[in-house]
Formats: structure tokens, sequence, C-alpha cells
């Protein structure tokens, strides 16, 4: 066998081992998917289940902090005070273990101040049993000039471009004078941009101006939450509680506030309830996963945080 041969057969069994490398999931994603998979098993009180899985696990693909953690919860529960013991020894050496329990317990300590989950209500109070959510464009007021600049506006917010949504909405305003929604927009290209003050100003102003307009009492509610005001959040979603139809732009926006609302209250169940709200109308929007691993933490924090006190003694 020639040299030549022999080099084209080792670049080629390298190259297969390479593929084969990239076809495997990653270490994050393995860690993730237990991580999920041991909350679903604690939440149903398997807590030998959820050892097995972290354990198997950890022995695998060593070294993760989100495994770690459970693990002292799971062997505080189970009552495996060496296990326990080991875990905390990682803790106290590890910054980046420590970090996390702090966070986690910082986060139980706020609940602990609000509502606790098992007592909290639905903030949804019976409404909202009968909706329904179209698709449908909603006819336009504007002329077709300024429905194609606020068109291309909407396009380059939602890609984030907001000096470029910013030049389009005020063509908009100077060609028809105000308008809510151009007001609206020309808001977020503010936020887009940084431009936090004349954003919240301006939302201000809307509200002021057309106090019914869907999306501006949306946008206050979103300030009020920023500073804290969950109660005055709370007053200005309620009033759309009885809307018995939502286009799905102001279904989207009605919804993630409220879930954002419950999450910053510290109301688990309350928050869980909206999203699953979310889910029966839209199962595979990509918002949903993101949204549920807040709730996830919140739950942990708030079933867990006394133990993970442990890690500290």
């Amino acid at each position: 066998m020639s040299r030549n041969h022999r080099m084209r057969g080792k670049v080629k069994r390298d190259k297969q081992q390479r593929d084969a490398r990239l076809r495997l999931p990653s270490k994050s994603t393995i860690w993730n998917q237990a991580c999920d998979r041991a909350d679903e098993l604690i939440d149903q009180n398997l807590w030998s289940e959820a050892r097995d899985v972290l354990e198997t696990v950890d022995r695998l693909h060593p070294g993760a902090d989100c495994i770690h953690v459970r693990l002292a919860v799971v062997y505080e529960e189970l009552g495996e005070s060496e296990l326990l013991a080991s875990v905390r020894s990682l803790y106290k050496s590890n910054p980046i273990v420590r970090d996390l329990v702090h966070r986690l317990i910082d986060l139980e300590s706020q609940i602990e101040e609000g509502v606790h989950s098992s007592d909290e209500p639905d903030s949804r109070g019976g409404v909202l049993l009968q909706f329904e959510v179209y698709h449908e464009p909603n006819g336009s007021s504007h002329s077709p000039q300024v429905q194609e600049w606020a068109e291309a506006g909407f396009e380059a917010l939602q890609n984030e471009n907001g000096r470029k949504a910013e030049v389009l909405f005020k063509k908009c305003l100077e060609a028809e004078g105000d308008a809510p929604d151009l007001l609206n927009n020309l808001a977020a290209a503010y936020m887009f941009q940084g431009r936090d003050a004349e954003s919240e100003q301006l939302a201000r102003e809307i509200y002021d101006r057309w106090p019914d307009y869907f999306f501006g009492r949306i946008a206050m509610a979103n300030l009020a939450m920023q500073e804290g005001r969950f109660d005055d959040a709370d007053q200005y979603l309620r009033t759309m509680l009885t809307q018995q139809r939502f286009h799905i732009t102001e279904f989207h926006a009605f919804v993630t506030a409220h879930i954002q609302l419950e999450i910053k209250r510290r109301r688990v169940k309350s928050a869980q309830n909206w999203l699953d709200l979310w889910k029966s109308v839209e199962p595979d929007h990509p918002n949903l996963s993101r949204l549920q691993k807040q709730i996830h933490a919140l739950a942990l924090a708030d079933r867990f945080g006394s133990i993970l006190k442990g890690l500290q003694r």
C-alpha cells in the first residue's frame, strides 16, 4: 500500500470520526435536558428517579453547576448525608456553584415576601373563558403610502433596527398627523435605540390622549411593572379581561404582560395559568419555552430555597 493511499485512508477516517462527534449532542444540551427531566420528576415527588437521572449524567459528563445544585436538593430530601456533604464541599470550592446558590436563595426570599404559590388566586378571576383570537389583518385607516411605510417600519422593529424604524414612522406621522398606532411604534423604535426616557414619555402621552388604545394600556402596564407598581399594572390590564375578540398581536401582548406581571409578583401558579392559556392557542410559539423556564426557576426556588440554604452551612 502506497504512502499516499495510507494518508488518504487516515484523512477519511479522521473526517468520519469528526462528523460522528458533530452529530452528538453538546454537553450543555445533555445537562439542560437532564435538569429539565429531573425537575419533572421532582415535581412528582419521584426523588430517587431524579437522583438516578442526575447522577448518571454527572458520571458521564461531570462539571455541570445545574446538576450539582439539584443533586444537593435531592440528597437533602432523601437523607443521604454523606453525598450531600460532598456537594457542600464542591459548593465551598466552586465560585460558580456558590453564585448560583446565592441567586436561588435571593429568589426564594423575594418569593416569601410576596404571595405563596399555593395560596394565590387565579388572577384571571373567572373571565376569558370564552374568547376568540383572529389572524386576519385589521382594516387600515392609513393611506396606501403610509401603510407601506408603516409595514416597512414594523419589519425594521422585528429586526431590532430602531433607527430605520424611527425614520419610517416619522415619515408616516409627517404625512398623516398623529395616530396612536404610529406613535406607539415610534416609541418602540426609541426603545430599541436605548432612548428609554423618550420612549417612556411618548408612551405616557399616547395613554393620556387615547386612554382606550389597546397597546397604549399594555405599554402603561409594562411601565408600571418596571417601576414595581404591580397593583397599577394589574389595573391597566384588568379592563381588558372581558374582551371577547383579540387580534393575534393583541393576544401576544396581553398574555405576555400578564405572565411577566405574575412572575414579578412571584405568583408561580398564576403565571403558569396564563402560560397554559397561551399554549392552548399557540402550542408551538417560540416564546413559550423561554417563559416556561422562568416559571420553572421560580418554582424551584419557591420549593427548595430553604434546602439550598443548607449548602452554606
